[in-house]
Formats: structure tokens, sequence, C-alpha cells
């Protein structure tokens, strides 16, 4: 009889363990599933939205700007040409990086050089900053000084 105890005894602990075993995984595939959900969806919400980044940058006019990055560029290619210099093939762009976050630059030359400049936007805050030290020079940079056409 002690045999049958035993073996009740081990059969009840291997029922346990495959219920522990069972359910931890169904609650470690439950919690993955979530995840990649959460993820998934949240990371669409902000696909497909480079025109509102790029309005955003344009629009854009930090402290201290006279003009926004739109109209600055204008005006800084307009005295340039006044100057004799050629600063020109001005063309913006824009990456998703990371859900809301996205990555807008300006590419353009200047003389026989090409230069470029890019913002971060974070379009969950409707934020702009500077992603590179181009991008601060190139929003410093104003119409009627010696930086605006090197």
């Amino acid at each position: 009889m002690a045999d049958d105890a035993t073996a009740s005894n081990e059969q009840k602990s291997e029922r346990h363990l495959a219920a522990i075993l069972g359910w931890g995984g169904l609650a470690v595939a439950s919690l993955a599933f979530g995840y990649w959900v959460f993820a998934t969806q949240l990371s669409v919400r902000w696909q497909g939205r480079e025109k509102e980044a790029l309005a955003m940058v344009r629009a854009f006019q930090g402290e201290g700007m006279k003009h926004n990055l739109d109209d600055l560029k204008i005006e800084i290619q307009s005295e340039a040409r006044e100057r004799g210099y050629f600063i020109g093939q001005f063309e913006w762009s824009a990456v998703q990086s990371e859900g809301p976050i996205y990555k807008v630059t300006l590419t353009w030359m200047e003389k026989d050089q090409h230069k470029r400049a890019a913002w971060n936007v974070d379009l969950s805050k409707k934020s702009v900053t500077p992603a590179d030290s181009e991008a601060t020079a190139f929003m410093k940079r104003t119409p009627g000084t010696a930086d605006a056409a090197p």
C-alpha cells in the first residue's frame, strides 16, 4: 500500500508540474502576443506622416529667428544670388525613425559643395529640434550677414 501512496503522490506532482508549465507557457505567449500587438499598432499609428513632419520643419521658427526655415532658405538663396554666389538645389526629405519620431533632412548646393542639415520631429509632442550642427548653423544664418553667402 505504501507503494500505491507514493505512486499516487508522484502522479499528482507530475500533474502539478504539467499544469504549471502549461499555464506558464500560455502566460508567456499571451504577454508576447500582447506586446507584439501593442508595438505594431503604435508604429502603424505614426506611419506615412512624412508630409506632416516636413510641414512642421518648414514652418519651424526657432527662438531668435526672423523667418521660418522655408522662408529663411529662400532669403539666403536670394541674397547669395545678389552677391554672385550660388546656393541652390534645395531638397527636403523625411524618414520615420521610430514611432512618432521623424528625421527631416534639407540638402543643398553651396558654391561647389553639397550641404546637409537634419532636424528631429516628434509628432506626438509637436516638437522640432536640430539633429546636427549643420541644422543649428543653418538656423543661425541670417540674410544680410557675411555667413549668408560664404
